[in-house]
Protein backbone atom coordinates (compact mmCIF):
# COMPACT_ATOMS: atom_id res chain seq x y z
CA UNK A 1 0.00 0.00 0.00
CA UNK A 2 2.83 2.38 0.86
CA UNK A 3 4.62 1.74 -2.43
CA UNK A 4 1.33 2.24 -4.25
CA UNK A 5 1.09 5.76 -2.83
CA UNK A 6 4.36 6.76 -4.43
CA UNK A 7 3.48 5.17 -7.74
CA UNK A 8 0.37 7.35 -7.60
CA UNK A 9 2.60 10.37 -7.07
CA UNK A 10 4.56 9.37 -10.18
CA UNK A 11 1.35 9.21 -12.20
CA UNK A 12 0.33 12.59 -10.85
CA UNK A 13 3.53 14.24 -11.99
CA UNK A 14 3.81 12.54 -15.37
CA UNK A 15 0.13 12.59 -16.34
CA UNK A 16 -0.48 14.49 -19.57
CA UNK A 17 -3.86 15.44 -20.93
CA UNK A 18 -4.90 14.02 -24.29
CA UNK A 19 -5.57 10.79 -26.06
CA UNK A 20 -3.80 7.71 -24.79
CA UNK A 21 -3.78 8.59 -21.10
CA UNK A 22 -7.45 8.06 -20.29
CA UNK A 23 -6.88 4.80 -18.43
CA UNK A 24 -3.99 6.27 -16.45
CA UNK A 25 -6.17 9.23 -15.51
CA UNK A 26 -8.91 6.89 -14.32
CA UNK A 27 -6.42 4.93 -12.20
CA UNK A 28 -5.03 8.16 -10.77
CA UNK A 29 -8.42 9.37 -9.65
CA UNK A 30 -9.34 6.06 -8.03
CA UNK A 31 -5.97 5.85 -6.30
CA UNK A 32 -6.18 9.41 -4.99
CA UNK A 33 -9.48 8.54 -3.36
CA UNK A 34 -7.80 5.50 -1.82
CA UNK A 35 -4.97 7.48 -0.25
CA UNK A 36 -7.51 9.48 1.74
CA UNK A 37 -8.59 6.21 3.35
CA UNK A 38 -5.09 5.69 4.75
CA UNK A 39 -5.92 8.27 7.40
CA UNK A 40 -8.77 8.29 9.94
CA UNK A 41 -12.01 9.48 8.36
CA UNK A 42 -11.95 12.88 10.07
CA UNK A 43 -8.18 13.38 10.14
CA UNK A 44 -8.44 16.72 8.37
CA UNK A 45 -10.73 17.95 11.19
CA UNK A 46 -8.54 16.79 14.06
CA UNK A 47 -5.77 19.39 13.90
CA UNK A 48 -6.12 22.88 12.45
CA UNK A 49 -9.02 24.80 14.03
CA UNK A 50 -11.23 25.31 10.97
CA UNK A 51 -14.10 26.64 13.08
CA UNK A 52 -11.96 29.64 14.07
CA UNK A 53 -11.88 30.95 10.51
CA UNK A 54 -14.37 33.76 9.79
CA UNK A 55 -17.53 32.91 7.82
CA UNK A 56 -16.98 32.63 4.06
CA UNK A 57 -13.21 32.45 4.47
CA UNK A 58 -11.62 30.94 1.37
CA UNK A 59 -9.76 27.62 1.62
CA UNK A 60 -7.75 26.62 -1.45
CA UNK A 61 -6.93 22.93 -1.91
CA UNK A 62 -3.81 23.25 -4.08
CA UNK A 63 -3.24 20.17 -6.24
CA UNK A 64 -6.38 18.77 -4.64
CA UNK A 65 -7.23 16.20 -7.30
CA UNK A 66 -10.97 15.65 -7.56
CA UNK A 67 -11.48 17.18 -4.12
CA UNK A 68 -11.93 14.23 -1.76
CA UNK A 69 -10.27 16.07 1.13
CA UNK A 70 -12.22 19.26 0.47
CA UNK A 71 -15.46 17.30 0.41
CA UNK A 72 -14.87 16.16 3.98
CA UNK A 73 -14.30 19.75 4.99
CA UNK A 74 -17.31 21.03 3.07
CA UNK A 75 -19.59 18.52 4.79
CA UNK A 76 -18.31 19.36 8.27
CA UNK A 77 -17.44 23.07 8.05
CA UNK A 78 -20.11 24.41 5.66
CA UNK A 79 -19.69 28.10 6.53
CA UNK A 80 -16.46 28.39 4.51
CA UNK A 81 -15.81 28.72 0.77
CA UNK A 82 -13.61 26.15 -0.94
CA UNK A 83 -11.59 26.09 -4.16
CA UNK A 84 -10.12 22.84 -5.48
CA UNK A 85 -7.27 23.40 -7.93
CA UNK A 86 -5.71 20.89 -10.29
CA UNK A 87 -4.85 20.32 -13.90
CA UNK A 88 -7.71 20.55 -16.41
CA UNK A 89 -7.94 16.82 -17.11
CA UNK A 90 -8.29 16.10 -13.40
CA UNK A 91 -10.82 18.88 -12.82
CA UNK A 92 -13.04 17.37 -15.53
CA UNK A 93 -13.20 14.19 -13.45
CA UNK A 94 -13.70 16.28 -10.33
CA UNK A 95 -16.86 17.83 -11.72
CA UNK A 96 -18.33 14.34 -12.15
CA UNK A 97 -17.25 13.40 -8.63
CA UNK A 98 -18.97 16.38 -7.02
CA UNK A 99 -22.08 16.02 -9.17
CA UNK A 100 -22.45 12.45 -7.94
CA UNK A 101 -21.60 13.05 -4.27
CA UNK A 102 -22.36 16.64 -3.24
CA UNK A 103 -23.88 18.60 -6.14
CA UNK A 104 -25.40 21.26 -3.87
CA UNK A 105 -21.92 22.53 -2.89
CA UNK A 106 -21.15 23.33 -6.52
CA UNK A 107 -24.60 24.69 -7.30
CA UNK A 108 -24.64 27.16 -4.40
CA UNK A 109 -21.05 28.29 -4.99
CA UNK A 110 -19.61 26.97 -1.73
CA UNK A 111 -17.12 24.89 -3.73
CA UNK A 112 -15.38 25.86 -6.97
CA UNK A 113 -13.26 23.59 -9.14
CA UNK A 114 -10.48 25.53 -10.82
CA UNK A 115 -7.96 24.62 -13.52
CA UNK A 116 -4.51 25.50 -12.21
CA UNK A 117 -0.91 24.30 -12.40
CA UNK A 118 0.80 25.07 -9.08
CA UNK A 119 4.04 25.91 -10.87
CA UNK A 120 2.23 28.93 -12.35
CA UNK A 121 1.36 32.13 -10.44
CA UNK A 122 -1.49 31.57 -8.00
CA UNK A 123 -4.74 33.23 -9.18
CA UNK A 124 -6.48 33.32 -5.77
CA UNK A 125 -5.29 36.44 -3.98
CA UNK A 126 -7.65 36.49 -0.98
CA UNK A 127 -7.22 33.01 0.47
CA UNK A 128 -7.43 32.45 4.21
CA UNK A 129 -5.84 29.01 3.86
CA UNK A 130 -3.71 27.30 1.24
CA UNK A 131 -3.79 23.55 1.86
CA UNK A 132 -1.44 21.03 0.20
CA UNK A 133 -1.78 17.33 1.01
CA UNK A 134 1.07 15.03 -0.08
CA UNK A 135 2.25 17.50 -2.72
CA UNK A 136 5.54 18.84 -1.41
CA UNK A 137 7.14 15.41 -0.88
CA UNK A 138 6.94 14.85 -4.64
CA UNK A 139 9.57 17.55 -5.25
CA UNK A 140 13.11 18.46 -4.35
CA UNK A 141 14.05 21.74 -2.73
CA UNK A 142 14.05 23.89 -5.88
CA UNK A 143 10.64 22.90 -7.19
CA UNK A 144 9.06 22.71 -3.74
CA UNK A 145 10.28 26.26 -3.06
CA UNK A 146 8.78 27.42 -6.34
CA UNK A 147 5.37 25.96 -5.43
CA UNK A 148 5.30 27.57 -2.00
CA UNK A 149 6.73 30.86 -3.25
CA UNK A 150 3.84 31.18 -5.70
CA UNK A 151 1.48 30.96 -2.73
CA UNK A 152 3.51 33.38 -0.64
CA UNK A 153 3.42 35.96 -3.42
CA UNK A 154 -0.36 36.31 -3.10
CA UNK A 155 -0.72 35.62 0.64
CA UNK A 156 -2.30 38.22 2.88
CA UNK A 157 -0.82 38.88 6.36
CA UNK A 158 -3.50 36.53 7.78
CA UNK A 159 -3.14 33.68 5.27
CA UNK A 160 -2.28 30.25 6.68
CA UNK A 161 -0.37 27.54 4.84
CA UNK A 162 -1.15 23.93 5.80
CA UNK A 163 1.18 21.18 4.60
CA UNK A 164 -0.10 17.67 5.26
CA UNK A 165 3.03 15.58 5.11
CA UNK A 166 5.05 12.97 6.93
CA UNK A 167 7.81 14.33 9.19
CA UNK A 168 10.74 11.92 9.24
CA UNK A 169 12.36 11.52 12.69
CA UNK A 170 16.08 11.31 13.30
CA UNK A 171 17.49 8.01 14.50
CA UNK A 172 19.39 9.89 17.21
CA UNK A 173 18.59 13.13 19.00
CA UNK A 174 19.81 16.10 16.97
CA UNK A 175 20.56 19.31 18.87
CA UNK A 176 19.41 21.57 16.03
CA UNK A 177 16.16 19.62 15.67
CA UNK A 178 15.65 19.72 19.44
CA UNK A 179 15.98 23.51 19.37
CA UNK A 180 13.33 23.69 16.63
CA UNK A 181 11.06 21.39 18.62
CA UNK A 182 11.28 23.70 21.62
CA UNK A 183 10.20 26.73 19.60
CA UNK A 184 7.27 25.34 17.57
CA UNK A 185 4.09 24.35 19.43
CA UNK A 186 3.22 20.72 18.79
CA UNK A 187 6.64 19.82 17.45
CA UNK A 188 7.98 18.19 20.61
CA UNK A 189 7.23 14.50 20.92
CA UNK A 190 8.06 12.07 23.70
CA UNK A 191 11.28 10.13 23.19
CA UNK A 192 11.59 6.41 23.96
CA UNK A 193 13.94 5.58 26.83
CA UNK A 194 17.50 4.32 26.17
CA UNK A 195 18.75 2.10 24.73
CA UNK A 196 15.97 2.47 22.15
CA UNK A 197 16.71 4.74 19.20
CA UNK A 198 14.93 8.08 19.14
CA UNK A 199 12.95 6.99 16.07
CA UNK A 200 12.19 3.50 17.45
CA UNK A 201 14.36 1.91 14.78
CA UNK A 202 12.49 -0.38 12.40
CA UNK A 203 9.21 1.13 13.54
CA UNK A 204 10.10 4.16 11.40
CA UNK A 205 11.31 2.20 8.39
CA UNK A 206 8.32 3.27 6.29
CA UNK A 207 9.39 6.90 6.33
CA UNK A 208 12.93 6.16 5.21
CA UNK A 209 11.87 3.70 2.53
CA UNK A 210 9.38 6.26 1.31
CA UNK A 211 12.12 8.87 1.15
CA UNK A 212 14.21 6.54 -1.01
CA UNK A 213 11.26 5.84 -3.29
CA UNK A 214 10.47 9.52 -3.68
CA UNK A 215 14.07 10.36 -4.49
CA UNK A 216 14.53 7.58 -7.04
CA UNK A 217 11.19 8.06 -8.79
CA UNK A 218 10.72 11.83 -8.63
CA UNK A 219 13.79 13.48 -7.09
CA UNK A 220 11.47 14.20 -4.18
CA UNK A 221 11.94 14.18 -0.40
CA UNK A 222 10.35 12.90 2.76
CA UNK A 223 11.60 15.64 5.07
CA UNK A 224 12.63 16.06 8.68
CA UNK A 225 11.22 19.01 10.60
CA UNK A 226 14.49 20.86 10.06
CA UNK A 227 14.17 20.37 6.31
CA UNK A 228 10.60 21.68 6.39
CA UNK A 229 11.81 24.75 8.28
CA UNK A 230 14.49 25.34 5.65
CA UNK A 231 11.98 24.93 2.83
CA UNK A 232 9.40 27.27 4.31
CA UNK A 233 12.02 29.89 5.16
CA UNK A 234 13.35 29.83 1.59
CA UNK A 235 9.83 30.32 0.24
CA UNK A 236 8.80 33.12 2.61
CA UNK A 237 6.87 31.23 5.30
CA UNK A 238 7.42 30.52 9.00
CA UNK A 239 6.16 27.34 10.67
CA UNK A 240 4.11 28.27 13.74
CA UNK A 241 2.39 25.05 14.80
CA UNK A 242 2.31 21.33 14.12
CA UNK A 243 -0.60 18.98 14.70
CA UNK A 244 -0.05 15.26 15.11
CA UNK A 245 -3.12 13.27 14.04
CA UNK A 246 -3.94 10.09 16.00
CA UNK A 247 -3.89 7.08 13.73
CA UNK A 248 -1.98 8.83 10.93
CA UNK A 249 1.71 8.98 10.02
CA UNK A 250 1.15 12.44 8.57
CA UNK A 251 1.11 15.77 10.37
CA UNK A 252 -0.48 19.12 9.68
CA UNK A 253 2.29 21.70 9.45
CA UNK A 254 0.90 25.23 9.79
CA UNK A 255 2.90 28.21 8.53
CA UNK A 256 2.28 31.95 8.16
CA UNK A 257 3.90 34.58 5.92
CA UNK A 258 7.37 35.54 7.11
Amino acid sequence: MHLCKYVIAYFFVTLQAGAGNEYRLKRLNVAQAGTNNLDPTNAILMGFKWAELPPNAIVVDVGGGMGHLTMRLAKNVPNLKYIVQDRPSVIVQGRKFWKENLPSAIENGDVQLQDHNFFDPQPVTNASVFMLRLIIHDYGLTNATRILRNLRDVATPDTKLILIEQVVPYACIDENESSINNNIPGARESRPPPPLLANLGKASAMGYLGDLQMYVALNGDERTLGMFCELTKRSGWNIVEIFSIPGSVRKQIVAVPA
